[in-house]
């Protein structure tokens, strides 16, 4: 009986002692919005890192047979408090 108590009291002190790890990365969030996107490619881009926020009220695209007079865009990325990323593109018609 005795070496059993003695495995569990070392066992348990060990526990105590011993440090929990951390994460071995940073959390990371990334939000990223295309005006247009497809096989032509992506035009009216936007990207947003970490702690971070881009926008923009007057994006045209012209190019390869895609046109879009004006667009708003908004890319937000946070990692605290609420981690998440959102993106977000207007282009009325």
């Amino acid at each position: 009986m005795r070496p059993v108590l003695i495995a569990v009291l070392l066992l348990a002190v060990t526990a105590v002692l011993v440090p929990t790890s951390g994460a071995d990365t940073p959390a990371r969030a990334r939000a990223e919005v295309s005006v247009v996107a497809g096989g032509l490619g992506d035009f009216g881009t936007l990207t947003a890192r970490g702690d971070d926020e881009q926008s923009d009220d007057g994006v045209a695209v012209q190019a390869d047979g895609v046109s879009v007079r004006t667009a708003d865009i908004v890319a937000r990325s946070a990692r605290t408090p609420a981690a998440g990323a959102r993106a977000a593109a207007l282009a009325p018609s």
